[in-house]
């Protein structure tokens, strides 16, 4: 079951909109001053290969100016976009701790994200502080993805590093 806030939602939309009355397009940034979750190890892709029975715990909050794109969603990319952004949050719920990391995977191909941007929003709204620092980020170079459609999904690594815990949540980008 796929769990959705609204508070991200519109805190999101708020300040994607925000400005001097001039119509702009949303876009995802990078989260200032991303610190790494502290971890004992740094993941190695090759030996997070076991897929937990839980559904992830996330949120895709942008994906290069869509905002909280719904499952589904096919997202056009125009191939002169240099990169393809994405972010939200993610957390491990199943053991109320931040995850150990977020995989963003594309065409099948994980991809470890930047993850442990402050997220004062999730920690209060879920009442859990140790989610302060669950937000994740990637960008990928547009130019290495061929043009059409790919699949778009989201992992989350667990806090014991013992798998992952694979999203509901889905979408295709179409780089045209």
């Amino acid at each position: 079951m796929q769990y959705k806030l609204s508070g991200t939602v519109v805190l999101f939309a708020a300040i994607a909109l925000s400005g001097c009355g001039e119509e702009k397009k949303p876009v995802v940034t990078p989260p200032p001053a991303v610190a790494p979750v502290a971890v004992a190890k740094p993941i190695n892709l090759e030996t997070i290969s076991n897929r937990l029975s839980e559904p992830a715990f996330l949120s895709v909050d942008g994906v290069n100016g869509v905002t909280s794109p719904q499952s589904g969603a096919i997202i056009p990319i125009p191939a002169t976009d240099e990169k393809i952004r994405i972010g939200g949050f993610a957390v491990d719920a199943i053991k109320g701790e931040p995850a150990a990391g977020v995989l963003v995977v594309l065409d099948d191909k994980p991809q470890l994200a930047i993850y442990g941007g402050e997220r004062a929003d999730i920690a209060a709204t879920l009442k859990n502080p140790k989610y302060l620092k669950s937000q994740f980020y990637l960008e990928v170079p547009t130019a290495s993805i061929a043009k059409g459609l790919h699949d778009l999904k989201i992992r989350v690594v667990s806090s014991d590093k013992a798998g992952y815990y694979e999203s509901v949540w889905s979408a295709k980008i179409d780089v045209k």
